[in-house]
């Protein structure tokens, strides 16, 4: 466990006693030996306990992105990000990544020097940061460095010092700044939100960053304060360690030379009311009546001491207690209202820092002695050192830094060794484990048997093939017993399965080899099994014992069933017989236990069973997959009375069973009920009504009066998930459970920790793959706009929630685009890709490790704008263009009308003529065509005519009809003309085919390239409608086919599938050589063909037409034309199609060879 202790030791301190021993700085000189003859003499007190308190630390070290190990000081923001000061520059931590700001020659806009000293969080959220270059501000609206104040050697209203260690602002809103060399007061531009005339050159590209410096410091004026011995109301000492303001307005400064009260006299000149160190455990002066700080003024307060003058840090409880962390002098609590001080002795009095915790306790940063942590009422004190043997264990003996989040959660940097985590929530399980001294722990193995043996306090453990391990409850230390051949006092055999305390000189010890007698002050172990020798003269392997309320003895074996030694001597034998039902229903016999009625239940391999003295026979209880009360698993682990007197019965695949006496039926709770497993492998009562329940897969806490089941993992700090056979429970009101070479602890009647609603935040935006250029950090932007070239954008984000950062949870949505929350899990990125124009608002939630989530999503609004052709003002202009040249057209078009109707007459007679002499031919040849033809001319003269009429009508209103109708009609027209224009293309394809006119010349072409070259002319229409086209080509795959035919033919059916699939779909396509023939097949996720029209579509003397998803028309001839040309090329076509689920085209040609 960690290096921790308690000890017990403060002190009152009184009047100043400095006056005792003559001038101050002798009392500092024989405080300082005092203290070492003191830490001397109680150095053997302050000893860490070997197993310590029950806490873990997590660390963050360069592996999480720190560039520098030495931490000086930590903030948390508004926004919950964390802030960590060190000496390679200042790092935002947000759960996974760090952002660092360093120093940088030449640039204003970076820290003065990257070795920061201290931070500060002011009331406007402006961060202020100490270096050993100055003072800095950094803007946390913009992340921009805005102020780098520093020493100017010939500028008295400059800083006096560049090391700043201290940072304050006052109730006035004066910032207050503590150097090596004086404490300063800003006072112009200090305000929390003041104007920085300075800023303006830092904006400038070409000032440098000294000239930056300059300008800013011109704009602003320190006033100095310095120690003066002539002036009693000085400031003590020049070296300003700490600076706080206080829940009732008073600022303090703790300075080498004490802790002083900062105020001003009736003159309005600053003051310093100091309460000097004092000597350790000298004699106080007498009592002097305590006074209101109103009524005093500058000098050495009356009636109060500190411990040691050097004060190095400051911090107010929730109470208003000040309390003092003195280098030399542990630490010391000031009352709030001013009276008395009290002193705390630590193990190690170097303080460095001291935090007063929301739980209660004071945490103090010793420089070398660990972290300390004290209990201010009692005086309790325990200490946390560094073990390299212990992962968990505090980073790092020198504690720098101290700060506690808003979850309660202590950070602890350290100047070394990186940062250490403290959730008190979480504590170390631990309790036997593979990084304690080798001597105190286990074999490897399973740890599949516990006892822990009352009167003597020990602990025994079974390790599977290792041995009885046996552990001194003093100093943890494990003695193995294994079995030896050639030593007759040896355990039997080195797997043990169950022990008992049956006598106050010996245990009895179950073995896979019989029964053993073990006497722990001899530590001899005598076989016993010679006693059952005539009934089984090879000693079995033993899993259970129990001694019964009568004095028998039970034993339940691995495959000889039960043997009962009766007080008489007699024994009885009890096993599974096939042809009698009341007989054991198993010889492998698990557990044993009898209950407090007295009734003696069996646990084995096939079923519960309970004994009937009265017949000597049993009960059983097996598994019915009908009988939903009953036994969930025949295979039955261990059996358990809790204090109410309910029997549990766990099984190894069933869950945990509760047996009801009155119904004489069980009730089950199972994986689906919360368990983490349906494999029980050992449990225990804790608190009374609740069981700890271990499985294979974690450790769960069953309150069985609630009937609520909750996991205890590493949320809570158990680290182990894997559990063994083995429970037990200690004097000490712990559980103890096994594992692999480990044992657990389980502290009853701990309050487990419940979730915090975390803060979001979208921490990153990626545009194309780029991370966003932007003026203001991610989480501060609040809309965003982008092209539409720029469609494919990433966000990242994180919950503020760090004590399991990799267990938190999110969800996210995009409104606009995303109907419901997309549960990401622990992914902490979203994707959108394409996006089309539009306005969009991304939100996203968080949930901690419990499943608390956030109370508001982070937000985000995104608006993708349209290409200038979409936009309103290119399309009025458009329709505006497109009316003038309809009108112009349709003028021309109407006076040549006129000229050439009478031409037009003599052709329509003279084409009649001949259609008639053609007709009776075509119908003696071919019947069924002359039925297409005769439905093809009425659909051409159907539109022609609605057009004609529709355009006399429209020649008479075009004057009067607005805007709106004129685009209308023009839609119209185009898309009647578009119609018109693909049934004549098909038309004559189809006409020049059946005419032998359009020769089909087949030859060796790739056909992956013509594919490719057909989608490639449809990817504009399938992005109107959101169609993805997916393309599965194979290599050079060749076909016999006429080039101008099979283009006609893809193109055909490429279009229909885009024309018949809905927006968002897919239409895809597939090429493979087969082996005489290459094989094309095209599908969608389009509307289909309903049934009744399949049938019918490649019929000649039916045309069947269907608008498109978007209102498209159709000619009705492009499959009918498909299929002939691709006959015509020696191939095939075949067409399957359901309604509503897509359609797939299959053609084959010929290979070529």
């Amino acid at each position: 466990m960690h290096n921790a202790h308690n000890v017990q030791s403060r002190t009152t301190w009184g009047p100043p006693l400095h006056r005792l021993f003559g001038t101050r700085t002798r009392c500092v000189s024989l405080s300082f030996v005092l203290s070492a003859v003191l830490m001397l003499s109680c150095l053997s007190a302050f000893q860490a306990h070997p197993l310590g308190a029950q806490v873990i630390f997590d660390h963050l070290s360069y592996r999480d992105g720190l560039v520098n190990s030495s931490i000086s000081s930590i903030l948390q923001d508004k926004d919950g990000f964390l802030w960590f000061g060190s000496q390679g520059g200042l790092h935002r931590y947000d759960g996974y990544d760090m952002m660092l700001f360093g120093s940088q020659p030449f640039d204003p806009a970076s820290l003065s020097h990257q070795l920061v000293q201290t931070l500060y969080y002011g009331p406007d959220g402006t961060i202020w940061i100490g270096t050993y270059g100055g003072i800095n501000k950094l803007d946390t609206e913009t992340f921009s460095i805005t102020k780098r104040l520093r020493h100017e050697y010939d500028n008295p209203h400059s800083l006096n010092n560049d090391i700043v260690v201290s940072i304050a602002h006052d109730a006035a809103g004066q910032l207050w700044v503590g150097t090596l060399d004086g404490l300063h007061r800003l006072d112009s531009g200090a305000g929390a939100g003041d104007a920085d005339a300075g800023d303006a050159g830092a904006a400038d590209a070409d000032a440098t960053a000294a000239a930056h410096d300059a300008a800013t410091a011109a704009a602003h004026s320190f006033t100095r304060f310095l120690p003066n011995p002539e002036i009693p109301g000085a400031l003590p000492h020049q070296t300003v360690r700490a600076l706080h303001l206080d829940s009732r307005g008073r600022l303090w400064a703790g300075s080498l030379g004490g802790l002083s009260l900062v105020q001003e006299d009736t003159n309005g000149e600053i003051e310093f009311l100091t309460i000097p160190g004092a000597l350790p455990y000298a004699a106080p002066e007498p009592e002097v009546q305590s006074q209101s700080e109103d009524s005093l003024g500058g000098g050495v307060w009356p009636g109060l001491s500190l411990p040691h003058s050097y004060v190095m840090d400051l911090a107010e409880a929730e109470n208003g207690d000040l309390w003092i962390g003195m280098w030399g002098g542990g630490v010391a609590r000031l009352s709030a209202d001013l009276d008395s001080i009290e002193a705390f002795e630590l193990p190690d009095n170097r303080v460095y820092q001291v935090l007063p915790a929301s739980d209660g306790l004071v945490y103090v940063a010793t420089w070398g002695g660990g972290l300390v942590v004290l209990e201010p009422e009692s005086g309790g004190i325990t200490r946390y050192l560094h073990n390299q043997d212990d992962p968990f264990s505090i980073s790092h003996d020198v504690v720098y830094s101290l700060y506690e989040d808003r979850t309660g959660i202590i950070w602890i940097g350290t100047n070394g060794n990186g940062i250490s985590r403290l959730d008190r929530s979480r504590i170390d399980y631990r309790f036997i484990h593979p990084d304690l001294p080798e001597q105190q722990r286990l074999s490897t193995g399973r740890a599949q048997t516990l006892f822990y043996d009352t009167p003597s306090g020990e602990l025994y453990i079974g390790v599977q093939e290792a041995g009885l391990h046996r552990r001194d409850p003093e100093t943890g230390a494990i003695r193995i017993y294994t079995h030896n051949p050639d030593d007759p006092n040896s355990i039997s055999n080195d797997n043990v399965s169950m022990l008992l305390r049956d006598h106050p000189d010996y245990l009895i010890v179950a073995t896979n080899a019989g029964l053993d007698r073990f006497y722990p002050d001899e530590e001899r172990f005598e076989s016993v099994w010679g006693v059952f020798a005539d009934l089984r003269p090879l000693p079995p392997i033993v899993y259970s014992i129990l001694r019964a309320h009568d004095g028998s003895l039970w034993v339940g074996t691995y495959d000889a069933g039960l043997f009962r030694l009766l007080p008489d001597g007699e024994i009885r034998t009890y096993a599974h017989d096939p042809k009698d039902q009341h007989s054991l229903s198993n010889n492998l016999i698990y557990h044993i236990l009898q209950d407090a009625h007295g009734e003696i239940w069996v646990a084995t391999n096939g079923g519960l069973n309970r004994f009937r003295p009265e017949s000597e026979d049993f009960t059983r209880y097996l598994y019915d997959p009908a009988d939903q009360t009953g036994v969930t698993s025949n295979s039955i682990a261990q059996l358990y009375e809790d204090s109410r007197a309910a029997l549990w019965v766990g099984t190894r695949g069933g869950g945990l069973l509760r047996y009801n006496p009155d119904s004489g039926n069980f009730s089950a709770y199972t994986y689906n009920d919360g368990l983490t497993s349906n494999f029980i492998t050992a449990f225990h009562e804790g608190e009374p009504g609740v069981l700890y329940v271990a499985t294979p897969s974690g450790m769960n806490r069953f309150d069985t009066v609630r009937e609520n089941i909750t996991q205890i993992d590493e949320r809570d700090g158990l680290t182990e998930r894997e559990f063994t056979m083995g429970a037990t429970k200690t004097q000490g009101d712990e559980l103890l459970f096994g594992a692999f070479s480990a044992v657990v602890r389980i502290p009853i009647g701990r309050s487990y920790a419940e979730g915090h609603a975390p803060q979001v935040h979208i921490t990153g935006i990626k545009v194309m793959n780029s991370p966003l250029q932007h003026e203001l950090p991610p989480h501060r932007i609040r809309s965003l706009t982008l092209p539409h070239t720029k469609n494919f954008i990433s966000f990242e984000f994180a919950a503020m929630d760090f004590a399991l950062p990799h267990r938190n949870h999110y969800r996210y949505r995009l409104v606009g685009l995303d109907s419901t929350w997309i549960e990401a899990g622990n992914r902490r990125f979203a994707d959108y890709t394409g996006l089309a124009p539009g306005n969009y608002v991304f939100e996203v939630l968080g949930a901690d490790a419990h499943g608390t989530w956030s109370e508001t999503p982070a937000r985000i609004e995104l608006s993708i704008t349209p290409p200038f052709w979409r936009t309103d003002v290119f399309g009025v202009a458009l329709v505006g263009l497109i009316a003038a040249a309809i009108w112009t057209v349709f003028q021309l078009r109407t006076r040549s009308l006129r000229l050439q109707n009478a031409r037009l007459e003599e052709l329509v007679q003279e084409r009649t003529d001949e259609l008639h002499q053609l007709n009776a031919t075509l119908r003696a040849g071919n019947a069924t065509k002359d039925r297409f033809f005769s439905i093809v001319s009425h659909d051409l003269r159907g539109p022609i005519g609605g057009m004609r009429s529709f355009l006399t009508g429209f020649e008479s209103e075009i004057e009067t009809l607005p805007a709106k109708e004129i685009k209308d009609v023009f839609r119209v027209l185009k898309e009647t003309v578009g119609g018109i224009e693909s049934m004549l293309e098909n038309l004559l394809s189809w006409s020049r085919l059946q005419s032998g006119s359009m020769p089909i010349d087949p030859v060796a072409i790739r056909v992956d390239e013509m594919v490719d070259h057909v989608f490639e002319s449809y990817l504009v229409a399938a992005q109107a409608k959101n169609i993805r086209l997916e393309r599965s080509l194979g290599e050079s795959v060749y076909a016999l086919a006429d080039p101008h035919a099979l283009k006609t033919v893809l193109n055909n059916i490429v279009n229909n599938a885009v024309k018949f699939t809905p927006r968002g779909g897919t239409v895809g396509v597939e090429i493979e050589q087969l082996p005489d023939t290459a094989c094309i097949t095209v599908r969608d996720t389009g509307v289909g063909i309903p049934a009744d029209k399949l049938e019918s579509i490649f019929a000649v003397d039916q045309v069947v037409r269907t608008r498109g998803t978007a209102g498209e028309k159709g000619s009705g001839l492009g499959l009918t034309l498909c299929k002939d040309l691709v006959e015509q090329m020696h191939g095939t076509m075949e067409l399957n199609s359901t309604k509503d689920a897509g359609t797939i085209v299959v053609l084959q040609l010929p290979k070529s060879h």
